[in-house]
């Protein structure tokens, strides 16, 4: 075999599918990564330790093998029966070690002796969190669906780091050994785990080259009238459904930068997994990821948990990214400006903004100029005027760096609440505004657009103080 090359052979025991890799290591990290691999020797287990030495070797990672004894706590066992217990496990992870032939590739092992296997293996993750951990599970029944689940599905859920759950290998070991780029579906909402599950997409890329389909799926209600024919699927309002296609690729744009990244949104009636996984589907992906907040308890009965509805059901592997793993910032991706929303009162302060907000886009981005008119103050002749002043507030050189620019007023009031709702309806990259910079009684009798924007606002704001 030639040098830096490994070749890595699941054996023919408990009548294991084959899976041959061969990958060239990419260049050393520093640190050194950490893979964990959970295995109880099944051939599923089997094939779960093939895809990590595989993906392991790619990454120039160290392997760890974990078994957890199957016996509970040590009081409730004889000694001698967990002594025997305890050379079985080693034996059969040194004969997993030699399976895995490697070639510069490390691998340790650990057996855990005391404890239930699940709460034994999550002690253990979470005294020294690895990069993932690698686990394998079968698909539950009916049954299983409302039991506490096997130590698989605790791990993913509870687990400190994310855990990459193996049912189809196949697609796995074609992309750890670089043969064909994998197709990852990210199943997304708005919230911190999708954030958590996307950064992680870095990480995959890291390892190999992978094509990002995106998906959300929102719960409308089935408002027809009694007798009314139901339709074979809901819809969204076309306006609500581009705002949502809009906001889910502004999410993957900004914390990927994938630029290729398929969008996908769709309404349901019921439960979002089967649809999520109908998608996925239809993307031919070989891996689904997703965001989970790890409740615990029977917290989950009262939420529901779609990233455990995955691994419980879906056909193909899913990866569960908890929603505080680690942030690498060195892979953070940096996002770019291509909408932003800059609203003025007209002021000599307010309208000094408008240049600043500009300088923040992108060519070929959108400048949208916003005013807020007071509710009963004019009605439409008042909206139109103010929409009049505002194109005479675009910056000349505007079009000339490629920036589109719209104007847009609004009846409100509450001035900052509308601005609010307007920079989620234009899916704004960044809502910019000037600041009086009052304090003290001044600001408490006037109160402050700015500082309630700040406070209520879920885009990312930028201020502009006023010149002293």
């Amino acid at each position: 075999m030639a040098p830096g090359r490994a070749r890595i052979k699941i054996a023919a025991a408990e009548r294991a599918t084959p899976f041959t890799t061969e990958m060239t290591p990419l260049p050393m990290k520093t640190p050194r990564s950490r893979i964990v691999c959970a295995t109880d020797f099944s051939v599923s287990a089997q094939h779960a330790a093939t895809v990590a030495a595989v993906l392991a070797t790619r990454s120039q990672a160290e392997l760890v093998l974990v078994h957890a004894l199957d016996l509970g706590p040590a009081v409730l066992v004889a000694a001698r029966e967990r002594r025997v217990a305890l050379r079985v496990a080693e034996m059969r992870l040194k004969a997993e070690v030699r399976r895995l032939v490697d070639c510069g590739l490390k691998i340790e092992t650990k057996v855990i002796e005391d404890g239930w296997v699940s709460e034994a293996l999550l002690g253990y993750l979470r005294a020294a969190p690895p990069d993932f951990v690698v686990v394998s599970s079968r698909r539950k029944s009916a049954i299983d669906r409302w039991a506490m689940g096997s130590a698989s599905d605790q791990i993913a859920q509870h687990a400190p780091c994310p855990t990459l759950v193996v049912r189809d290998p196949a697609p796995l070991l074609a992309w750890g050994r670089g043969e064909a780029p994998l197709k990852v579906f990210a199943a997304l909402d708005f919230d911190a785990g999708s954030a958590a599950a996307l950064r992680w997409v870095a990480q995959l890329q890291a390892i190999g080259p992978c094509e990002l389909t995106a998906g959300h799926v929102n719960w409308r209600p089935d408002n027809r009238d009694v007798g009314e024919p139901r339709p074979d699927a809901p819809r969204n309002p076309p306006k609500e459904q581009e705002a949502l296609e809009r906001k889910l690729g502004k999410l993957v744009r900004d914390i990927v930068g994938h630029e290729a990244a398929r969008s996908v949104v769709q309404a349901t009636w019921g439960t979002p997994d089967p649809v999520l996984m109908e998608m996925a589907a239809e993307a031919g992906a070989g891996l689904i990821l997703a965001g989970t907040h790890q409740r615990h308890g029977f917290g989950w009965l009262w939420h529901g948990s779609v990233s455990r509805n995955l691994v419980h059901h879906a056909p193909v592997s899913v990866a569960c990214v908890p929603t505080d793993a680690a942030l690498v910032p060195s892979a953070m991706h940096i996002p770019q400006f291509r909408r932003v929303l800059v609203t003025t009162d007209f002021s000599t302060v307010g309208n000094a903004a408008i240049p600043w907000a500009a300088a923040g886009v992108t060519a070929g981005g959108t400048v949208e100029l916003l005013h807020v008119v007071s509710t009963g103050s004019g009605g439409a002749d008042r909206l139109e005027r103010a929409r009049q002043k505002l194109r005479k507030l675009i910056p000349m050189e505007a079009q000339r760096i490629g920036l589109r620019t719209e104007v847009v007023a609004l009846e409100g009031s509450d001035a900052a609440a509308a601005i609010c709702e307007e920079a989620e309806r234009f899916g704004a990259d960044v809502v910019c505004l000037a600041s009086h910079g009052r304090t003290g009684l001044a600001k408490a009798l006037l109160g402050s657009v700015a500082a309630a924007v700040v406070a209520g606002s879920f885009r990312p704001v930028l201020l502009v103080r006023s010149p002293k």
